[in-house]
């Protein structure tokens, strides 16, 4: 990827994720095909995580997902599985899609998790998920092709799986994707595992 396009898209990929590992995912995102499996979390700042969740996962997870709250579109669709809490063997989690923005050569998903408990003990996104990685991806039907998240260098364009937040607390969360074709307009979406997929999705 050259020229202008390639600009953008390492200025978004830049104020997203942290370290150097940014600067590796541009030249994949010309044609990605990388995914699936069983991926280990996202790189994180630390190997520990935090023992609490902080009150301001809200509004800090909204600021690294690119999260305007003031103008955050309505859900665009949704779906509810378990959730792995203690004590709990009835709590769910919920993934609300919220958006899939073109711009330029890469598609970003905007996307919300809450998690509904009798407890509001504190736990990653990854726990809830049952030990289980964070790994979304788009479906081209036009064109019979799977868009995974970019990746490049052990770093991956998404938010941290391992990020943390409690029952009653809202985490937001980003993906990035390389584009289909211009004149796709639409496109299937996994959003988590388990969760039916969501069909006919605008990008916009």
């Amino acid at each position: 990827m050259a020229g202008p396009d390639a600009a953008k898209v390492a200025t978004m990929i830049s104020t997203r994720i942290a370290t150097s590992a940014a600067a590796v995912l541009v030249p994949l995102l010309a044609g990605c095909t990388i995914g699936g499996g069983s991926p280990t979390p996202t790189v994180s700042q630390s190997s520990v995580a935090p023992a609490t969740a902080p009150a301001s996962v809200e509004a800090s997870s909204a600021a690294q997902a690119g999260v305007d709250l003031t103008n955050l579109p309505a859900p665009i669709t949704s779906a509810t599985v378990a959730a792995r809490v203690e004590g709990d063997p009835n709590a769910k989690l919920t993934v609300n899609l919220h958006s899939l923005r073109r711009t330029g050569k890469v598609v970003t998903a905007t996307f919300s998790f809450q998690v509904t408990s009798t407890t509001d003990q504190p736990s990653s996104l990854f726990r809830f998920m049952s030990d289980r990685s964070w790994w979304p991806y788009l479906v081209d039907t036009q064109n019979f092709k799977r868009h995974d998240v970019v990746v490049g260098g052990g770093a991956r364009a998404k938010t941290d799986d391992l990020s943390r937040f409690a029952p009653g607390q809202t985490l937001y969360a980003y993906a990035m994707f390389a584009a289909p074709p211009e004149d796709v307009t639409a496109v299937d979406v996994q959003m988590i595992d388990g969760a039916p997929t969501a069909t006919n999705v605008p990008i916009t």
